[in-house]
């Protein structure tokens, strides 16, 4: 008798907080809604049932979604789970718990959840949530480094989507460009670019940062065909509006600013890379939880301006700790790993530790050759470096071997005029200049000049630098002759 008293007035208590709460939750008041939920979580006692305690843990859970703190949502969603059962989801919360996986970082947790997601929506013939479901699944397998399986899910996406829903195409489309990328497929990449910037929707707050993004998109591609100028016009598009409808604390200002640092660092102006570098790294650190993908990628690209400012201690420790949590999180054969582990076999062997640089190079060339197969960008960086060890261990045959393979993947990929290539040409007449094969200096020197000269500009430090060894190769052969 007494309990029943006392729940009865506890549910008087919390009754009207509930029902307010509600009302200010349809109406989009999200923080009143919050702090009334919260409230009748924190003074309800007697629910033997956990009708209103499900209620409020859903809505408090949705709540947090909205407001894009994926943490707390997810934190609400794992106590509901102590009082259902996953089943009793309904398929927009098995979508969005998936999706705040995701956003941290936990990709195997978010792929339980965007699966159950999908089957969900065949069942239910929901093609919008499957559509939508099958993009993010694509995207997570996009950020476990396994860009053909992504491209199958984001095409699987598109064939789902009806015409209504403009900007998760406009999404869709630039997923796969950034897989293609991936893949250094450039063609198809800057396709999917040009068809996400060219579907018609309003010019609103929800279109204008994913059309930035595209543009932020194009530029990468631009940047890795050396095509520096076009880069830094896409960039210039998005950063503004970005800034004008994000902010400066948001993601995509994050990654845009990354991206501008590395053309500063291609250019050769590494005070304004570190500066732009730094400001991303602080956006990411103040958002993300230690340890996530993207703050590994701030680690790996401050490394490389390091190591121009000859700062090598600063160098490894920034490569240490980005190979470290992306193995955490990505698990070992991931290529963002391969690649720091490629600039951190570089330097070790720079710093005359060349069997550890073996060592490690070796594990990044295993990795990428598993991921691309051997015709790709990433794997012809690794042969190059692998070519430098064996330099420096004065395998003279042996580098001049692999700087070939690397030069000729190259030239297959982005023509006979890429910044890679200049990099390599220069480095191989190295090789044969320790070899006594002077013939082949001053051929590949001279090729490295005109990239760089085309690309860079006859004042950029590579140019100079390369100027100087030929005009020294030169001379050499002259003198030899006489």
């Amino acid at each position: 008798m007494f309990s029943s008293l006392l729940c009865a007035f506890n549910c008087s208590l919390v009754s009207p907080l509930v029902f307010i709460g509600n009302i200010c939750f349809k109406l989009g008041y999200l923080i009143r809604a919050h702090q009334l939920f919260k409230l009748s979580l924190t003074i309800y006692y007697f629910d033997k049932y956990h009708f209103v305690k499900i209620f409020l843990l859903r809505k408090l859970a949705k709540i947090w979604y909205e407001f894009e703190d994926y943490g707390f949502a997810i934190y609400y969603y794992q106590l509901l789970l102590e009082l259902i059962d996953k089943k009793d989801f309904s398929l927009p919360e098995l979508y969005e718990l998936g999706w705040s996986f995701y956003e941290i970082g936990e990709y195997e947790f978010a792929i339980v959840f965007i699966e159950e997601s999908i089957q969900r929506s065949h069942s239910l013939e929901n093609k919008k949530q499957l559509a939508k479901s099958l993009n993010v699944l694509g995207m997570l397998e996009y950020a476990k480094g396994n860009y053909e399986t992504s491209i199958e899910y984001y095409e699987q996406s598109q064939q789902s989507y009806d015409s209504e829903l403009k900007l998760d195409r406009i999404q869709n489309l630039a997923n796969l460009g950034a897989s293609y990328l991936a893949l250094a497929l450039f063609d198809d990449a800057e396709k999917y670019y040009l068809q996400a910037l060219n579907v018609e929707c309003e010019n609103d707050g929800k279109t204008k940062p994913l059309v930035a993004m595209a543009h932020n998109n194009l530029g990468e591609i631009y940047r890795q065909l050396s095509k520096f100028e076009h880069a830094i016009k896409q960039y210039n598009i998005a950063l503004p509006r970005q800034l004008e409808i994000l902010g400066e604390c948001n993601l995509d200002v994050a990654t845009t600013r990354n991206n501008i640092g590395l053309i500063y660092f291609h250019l050769g102006n590494y005070e304004m890379a570190l500066e732009q570098l730094n400001i991303s790294l602080d956006i990411r650190v103040e958002i993300l939880e230690e340890g996530h993908p993207e703050i590994s990628n701030s680690y790996h690209n401050l490394g490389d301006v390091c190591e121009k400012f000859e700062d090598d201690i600063s160098a490894i420790m920034f490569y240490e700790k980005a190979i470290e949590s992306d193995i955490k999180s990505l698990g070992e054969a991931h290529p963002d790993i391969a690649s720091t582990r490629n600039n951190l076999a570089s330097l070790l062997d720079t710093n005359s530790q060349h069997d550890l640089a073996l060592q490690v190079i070796q594990l990044a060339l295993a990795s990428d050759i598993s991921s691309f197969g051997e015709n790709h960008p990433v794997v012809a960086r690794d042969w190059a470096t692998l070519a430098g060890i064996y330099c420096s261990l004065e395998k003279f045959d042996v580098s001049i071997t692999y700087y070939q393979k690397a030069i000729d993947s190259n030239v297959i990929t982005y023509g006979s005029s890429h910044i890679a290539l200049a990099h390599k040409h220069n480095n191989i007449a190295n090789v044969y200049n320790k070899a006594k094969r002077s013939d082949k200096v001053v051929e590949h020197l001279s090729d490295s000049y005109q990239i760089f000269l085309d690309i860079l500009g006859e004042n950029h430090p590579d140019t100079i630098f390369v100027s100087e060894n030929l005009n020294t190769a030169i001379e050499s052969k002259v003198n030899e002759l006489h």
